[in-house]
């Protein structure tokens, strides 16, 4: 890591570290959750992707399948530099909350220049309390200790209600994660995806850190 601490390197085929379920890994818990940690894609270019091509390089939850339910809780995810969708999604990285059953959920994310082998700082903060700004809650994304964009970067969408609209943009869904019983991974998140890079100081609030706690967080690395 930048300050010489070790940190756990996956090679993007099939390595991971994996937690057992416990309600501490849970927005149910508390009705929010803060994940922080630091990671380093060593390739924009991931050698198993999903979907539109992304990793998820972290997170808690499963697609259900004809036997078991669908357990889905949060995830984050990198797009990589060949994916698919329109708008380009080059290097974003994200966070995302679902509903249990999953099909739905929303998140935040940071666009910026990015290298193979940077260190990024990443929190992501899931709050299901209602407040003025976004009732009924809301998702929230930092990166290097701060919320707000850089010059180079492409416009940040860095909080989000936990009301999705989509298909219907008149029709709002309610993002409500629960408590399932899958596991935490780092490196994936339930094997459709692997990440190749590195993650360290990986960590799980049952609380929302603050602005000024994140950036004092970001400035320990390098002091």
């Amino acid at each position: 890591m930048p300050n010489g601490d070790r940190a756990a390197v996956f090679d993007g085929q099939g390595s991971y570290f994996e937690f057992a379920d416990s309600p501490d890994l849970s927005v149910a818990k508390t009705g929010v959750l803060t994940v922080e940690a630091w990671l380093r894609p060593d390739t924009l270019i991931f050698p198993k992707q999903e979907g539109s091509g992304y990793v998820h390089w972290l997170g808690k939850g499963e697609l259900g399948d004809g036997t078991h339910s669908a357990q889905m809780e949060w995830a984050a995810r990198m797009y990589g530099a060949t994916n698919t969708d329109i708008p380009w999604r080059e290097n974003r990285i994200s966070g995302y909350a679902f509903n249990l059953e999953g099909g739905r959920g929303i998140g935040s994310y940071f666009q910026d220049d990015l290298a193979a082998g940077d260190w990024i700082h990443y929190v992501l903060v899931i709050n299901t309390t209602p407040d003025d700004a976004q009732d009924p809650g809301y998702t929230r994304i930092y990166r290097d200790g701060s919320n707000a964009p850089t010059v180079s970067s492409t416009p940040w969408d860095d909080m989000d209600s936990l009301l999705e609209y989509w298909p219907d943009p008149t029709t709002p869904h309610l993002i409500s994660p629960g408590d399932g019983d899958s596991p935490l991974r780092i490196g994936t998140r339930d094997f459709r995806s692997f990440f190749q890079g590195a993650v360290g100081k990986m960590a799980i609030y049952d609380y929302e850190l603050t602005p000024g706690q994140i950036q004092s967080h970001y400035e320990a690395m390098w002091s």
